[in-house]
């Protein structure tokens, strides 16, 4: 299996939908409203950068979010995908089993040895240190000379940036340890007990006992 900060995220948060999602791979085929807008505004914005060209109406709004990339978009790589095999090596191609983080935006500086990743957010305002955990690690990785990643998130909708998260080369045991940790729960597990939570109503598992029964 490629793991990935969403479904490491997933498990940690409930281990029956990790299963569902992953292994059964029984979930619906289902996307919210909130969802499916975000899917359209990271698309947009992707190709708004890449071609150099505004966003269309009426996403325009969020042209003062990006603004920032924009003005770097030499330096900027768009929707960089980064695979680390199980041993959490990088590697250009897509392994059997391993580890992959895809980063909205990437920027190395000149002399390659800092670099930022900028995450859009489309809903409210939620901070999580194992996004920026993954996404160093996938830097620091396959970018050798890197001593420092900085990570951020931008809340489109809100108009705001949220903390910075600094991760340096001499503490990436830790980070690449902390993973691991995660990975070896995952694969070690075998009941995959679900965590019932209001959560539950956007769950699109509808074979696990807490699957809202208004839903179905």
């Amino acid at each position: 299996m490629i793991y990935s900060y969403s479904s490491l995220s997933c498990y940690l948060k409930c281990p029956q939908q990790f299963y569902r999602k992953y292994k059964a791979k029984d979930t619906l085929p289902y996307q919210s409203k909130e969802a499916s807008s975000g899917v359209e505004i990271h698309e947009a914005i992707e190709t708004a950068l890449k071609t150099r060209t505004p966003l269309p109406e009426p996403l325009t709004i969020y042209e003062e979010s990006i603004s920032s990339v924009r003005n770097r978009i030499d330096n900027a790589r768009i929707e960089q995908t980064i695979f680390l095999d199980h041993e959490f090596n990088y590697v250009v191609t897509r392994p059997y089993k391993g580890f992959m983080a895809k980063l909205d935006v990437l920027l190395i500086s000149d002399d390659g040895k800092r670099a930022v990743v900028c995450d859009w957010k489309s809903g409210k305002p939620h901070e999580d240190t194992l996004q920026h955990d993954c996404y160093a690690l996938a830097v620091l990785k396959a970018f050798p000379a890197v001593e420092k990643v900085t990570g951020f998130n931008v809340y489109l909708k809100h108009g705001k940036v949220g903390n910075e998260v600094v991760h340096e080369r001499c503490n990436l045991q830790a980070v690449e340890d902390k993973i691991a940790r995660i990975i070896a729960q995952i694969e070690a597990d075998t009941r995959w007990v679900p965590k019932p939570s209001p959560l539950c109503n956007w769950c699109s598992a509808v074979k696990c006992k807490f699957y809202p029964k208004e839903k179905k």
